[in-house]
């Protein structure tokens, strides 16, 4: 075989296993729907959630979810738009107020949606809801760390 023809195999094979994994990185997203499902499951057995209020619960989680994420998307965009704008010599170096005022938005969010789900308890239930927290503010503090399970961080 022929050096040429073995450069050419050798470049499919490479193709092919790069075409699988960007695959399967499309198709799983990263792993992040999977760790918020378990993490649902975990919150349902901390705060021994009942049918009606899983579901309750499973409503307002997706809809925090959708709330931060335009956040995410929104204040990303300011701060790269503040960065060209310091690259281009247009801005000085202060961080857009918007920028900020995201960042508390995204708590006030948080904060409100923990009082949601605290709302959907019964009195047996709200003594489980400081466990909730812990384990809550640990999975959402710690989505960041590049050194959770050994994974590379999430890009945007």
């Amino acid at each position: 075989m022929s050096k040429v023809k073995l450069y050419k195999y050798l470049c499919l094979g490479l193709l092919l296993l790069n075409i699988g994994l960007v695959s399967f990185f499309i198709l799983t997203n990263g792993g992040r729907p999977a760790e918020r499902k378990i993490f649902k499951n975990q919150a349902a057995v901390i705060l021994n959630l009942d049918e009606e209020q899983q579901s309750l619960f499973s409503e307002l989680a997706k809809e925090h979810g959708d709330k931060m994420r335009s956040l995410e998307r929104e204040q990303a965009e300011v701060i790269k738009q503040h960065f060209a704008n310091l690259i281009n010599g247009i801005s000085n170096a202060e961080l857009p107020p918007r920028a900020l005022t995201i960042e508390k938005e995204k708590i006030d969010i948080t904060n409100q949606h923990f009082k949601d789900i605290r709302s959907l308890l019964g009195p047996e239930q709200k003594d489980k809801f400081p466990d909730f927290m812990k384990a809550a503010l640990k999975n959402i503090l710690s989505a960041g760390d590049n050194k959770r399970e050994g994974r590379p961080p999430r890009r945007h």
